[in-house]
């Protein structure tokens, strides 16, 4: 498998991971009790940086395997 197909394939999976995260993340906005406003659940934070994480591994794999 030369490197460019393997980028391919990692960007196809990569990509599900973060559209899996990107849902996660958006079921864990809450409106406030009593409030105004929208907070974030613990797990809501933990898959967004886990899907920014997952963003930028895929710049890197999409340069690593020429563009």
């Amino acid at each position: 498998m030369t490197r460019q197909v393997l980028a391919d394939w990692m960007t196809i999976v990569l990509g599900i991971v973060i559209v899996f995260l990107a849902v996660i993340t958006a079921l864990g906005f809450r409106r406030k009790e009593g409030g105004t406003g929208w907070r974030f659940t613990w797990w809501a934070w933990v898959t967004a940086v886990g899907n920014v994480a997952f963003g930028v591994l895929l710049v890197a794999v999409r340069f690593w395997g020429g563009g």
